[in-house]
């Protein structure tokens, strides 16, 4: 069973670390349980490692040749003021990433996002012909599949 890491570093938008008092906790949530080979893996949630500078990593099942296995990154914190409350009256807040990280070989969860539609990028050769057979793609962003239509003239 492939495992990889995903590494990142978790900040606010003013790039600011939240202070340790808040006890934030940082995990990545499987979009589904899955069967693979003779492994009947459930629903649970993976925890990161969060250090004080607020790099984390995981290590997270992967199969880069499935596009069905991905995870969405959550966290959750102490507010100010419940870390002095007795722990059972304690409310944390919580907050979950609405992107896809498809964990691929690992690495930095920059480079497993979610690619964005409607962007994307065609190549082609210089010498190609000008007549004949040329395609045509469409993508369809509500099952992100892409399809080609051979137009010829």
């Amino acid at each position: 069973m492939p495992m990889v890491t995903i590494t990142g570093r978790l900040t606010d938008h003013g790039v600011a670390v939240m202070p340790p008092q808040y006890q934030q906790r940082v995990w990545f949530k499987p979009n589904t349980g899955h069967i693979r080979s003779s492994y009947a893996m459930d629903g649970s949630e993976v925890p990161a490692t969060l250090n004080a500078d607020g790099t984390f990593s995981a290590t997270v099942y992967s199969d880069p040749s499935d596009p069905d296995v991905w995870y969405t990154l959550c966290t959750d914190w102490l507010p100010p003021g419940q870390g002095l409350e007795a722990p059972e009256n304690r409310a944390r807040g919580y907050f979950e990433w609405p992107v896809r990280i498809y964990p691929d070989i690992g690495g930095p969860i920059s480079d497993l996002v979610e690619i964005v539609n409607g962007i994307g990028m065609v190549y082609y050769a210089s010498d190609a012909p000008r007549r004949g057979v040329r395609m045509q793609l469409h993508f369809n962003t509500s099952t992100d599949d892409l399809y080609a239509r051979e137009i010829t003239w």
